[in-house]
């Protein structure tokens, strides 16, 4: 049986192929602002969802951008928690047409909770004028812009405390068409937490690199979610 947890090599590999799929087949290398292994999981699910994204997205294309500028061969990821508006590096994120209305995808972006807090969302999805107007005016992204919210873990055991914790998070967000949380273990207990509450959190174990199967039912899930959540065609 797979290792639950794939080498940091794998899973750049991973990211690596799927990024230069995603630039019409152009070399894209994506760096690491941050070399934890969580980071990599990280950018790993990123491009897992580009690849569910290519599939219902208005032309069967996402686009990488960059804060600055479209990035021509290296795709920054940001790595810690940031504001979206963050220009000192270019830091990438990928936009996408669905129904003729634009949106994008980030990593590690910041949003103002409801009570005024903010909280990290490891990978979201938001509308592109809220994202384009944050950038403009250098304001935090807000919750009520988040669209669809993904929590990454890259751990040897999952504890119970993990789910609750995103959970909570969510809570203040307030409303969003819906999240997922992701990790490279099992977990009954959270499979339970997860299970027949409207307000939870899609629970997706072993999404790694080598159970294809899984990452297959992930990508195929997010299709299928996106379309019910923002208009079917």
């Amino acid at each position: 049986m797979p290792s639950s947890k794939p080498s940091k090599r794998d899973l750049i590999r991973s990211f690596k192929n799927i990024l230069t799929e995603a630039n019409a087949n152009k070399k894209m290398v994506g760096i690491l602002r941050n070399n934890a292994d969580d980071a990599a999981y990280e950018a790993y699910i990123f491009t897992l969802i580009l690849k569910a994204i290519e599939k219902l997205s208005d032309d069967k294309k996402v686009r990488l951008k960059g804060v600055n500028e479209t990035p021509k061969k290296k795709f920054i990821f940001r790595g810690n928690p940031g504001e979206i508006y963050t220009t000192t590096v270019n830091y990438g994120y990928a936009e996408f047409s669905y129904l003729g209305k634009l949106y994008e995808v980030h990593i590690d972006v910041q949003y103002l909770g409801t009570s005024k807090v903010r909280h990290e969302i490891d990978i979201s999805i938001l509308d592109k004028d809220a994202a384009q107007n944050c950038r403009e005016k250098r304001i935090s992204a807000n919750a009520r812009f988040l669209r669809i919210a993904f929590e990454c873990k890259f751990y040897e055991t999952l504890q119970i405390h993990l789910i609750r914790t995103f959970t909570g998070l969510l809570d203040d967000m307030g409303q969003t068409d819906f999240s997922c949380f992701l990790s490279n273990k099992s977990s009954e207990n959270i499979q339970q937490f997860c299970t027949g509450k409207k307000n939870r959190p899609f629970f997706f174990p072993l999404v790694i690199p080598t159970e294809k199967e899984h990452e297959l039912k992930f990508v195929n899930f997010i299709e299928v979610y996106i379309r019910k959540c923002f208009g079917k065609p």
